[in-house]
């Protein structure tokens, strides 16, 4: 999108404001005035606001890179700059005007900031003051079989008594027992 911000149209010195200009008509009142208010702003200033507007989203593509911390930071104003655009930039899609056909792409760079959201550390449940899980009693009837699976179970690397969970197969038990 940095690339974009700085193709031939935008930085000319009235590019960026004829195009939010042009985007006001047909608007209601109130998004019309955010629009003015985004000429007025602009007016003479087109190459510098390209030029900021391809710094923050490159800062933006690279912050994913950073630590958690700084990634969060700069998730942040990916979202921000996300809703900025699609309040100026977009006006909403214009949905207001009643013939737009979709919201525009905002919302969707917003949700695309938030999966890019870094993942907590995991806690351990002990240093997190969660209390561990009491121990479930052994039920007398499985002792007195000799263990969790009962009788006819064979011990495997992935679990007590495995052949227990499927059904019963003497040829597969054996190979087991061996």
């Amino acid at each position: 999108m940095a690339y974009l911000a700085l193709q031939a149209a935008n930085p000319m010195s009235q590019g960026m404001r004829d195009m939010i200009a042009a985007m006001a008509a047909g608007e209601p009142g109130w998004i019309a005035s955010i629009d003015h208010l985004a000429v007025a702003l602009l007016a003479g200033h087109g190459p510098q606001a390209s030029a900021i507007l391809a710094v923050v989203l490159d800062v933006v593509a690279a912050g994913v890179f950073l630590p958690p911390r700084a990634a969060r930071v700069t998730l942040i104003l990916a979202a921000a700059v996300a809703l900025a655009i699609w309040v100026v930039g977009e006006n909403f899609g214009g949905i207001f005007t009643g013939s737009a056909t979709d919201p525009n792409s905002g919302l969707m760079l917003a949700l695309l900031a938030a999966a890019y959201w870094p993942a907590g550390k995991a806690v351990p449940a002990a240093a997190a003051g969660v209390p561990a899980a009491p121990a479930r009693p052994e039920r007398p009837e499985r002792a007195a079989r000799g263990g969790a699976g009962g009788a006819g179970g064979v011990k495997s690397a992935h679990g007590p008594w495995r052949c227990r969970a499927r059904p019963p197969s003497p040829r597969r038990c054996a190979r087991r027992q061996r």
